[in-house]
């Protein structure tokens, strides 16, 4: 599914962090482990788009995002752990995603850089909103996540 992605991350202090956790907890939805393992190629950056597999409860999504006149464009396909073992040996992949990135001269062959960032979520929703608390090297964040423009492609 394709969708508009319009977010906004803060950096917190440790002790906000914690203070917003003691504030909350009986709010607190679900708690999990996120790892997120980010793809590299000269021309996703020239293009300012990110390529990304999602690892979350055992599940895998493919997601890329590209620039848009408002947020991001941002693309998923769910696969799973043999789909993420062959992008990570550089096998061919058939797909949406990498038609489009094809078509655009980025191949698989061709990405050899992987940035790995594991996320540790605990999710608050508070009057109609979710919030994600989230640590990532060594530094809480907050999110929040307003995905606007929902449609197929």
């Amino acid at each position: 599914m394709e969708h508009l992605e319009i977010e906004f991350k803060m950096l917190l202090k440790e002790n906000i962090f914690k203070k917003l956790l003691s504030d909350y907890k009986n709010q607190i939805k679900d708690s999990y482990q996120q790892t997120n393992f980010y793809l590299f190629h000269p021309l996703l950056e020239k293009k300012k788009y990110s390529l990304r597999i999602r690892e979350k409860k055992g599940h895998y999504e493919l997601t890329l995002k590209r620039p848009s006149t408002i947020g991001l464009n941002e693309l998923n396909i769910d696969i799973n752990k043999e789909i993420k073992d062959a992008i990570f040996n550089h096998q061919h992949i058939n797909n949406e995603i990498f038609d489009i990135l094809e078509k655009e001269n980025i191949y698989i062959k061709d990405i050899n850089d992987l940035v790995i960032y594991v996320y540790f979520f605990f999710i608050i929703v508070n009057r109609k909103l979710s919030y994600l608390l989230f640590f990532r090297n060594e530094k809480w964040f907050i999110s929040t996540t307003l995905c606007i423009i929902s449609f197929y492609v």
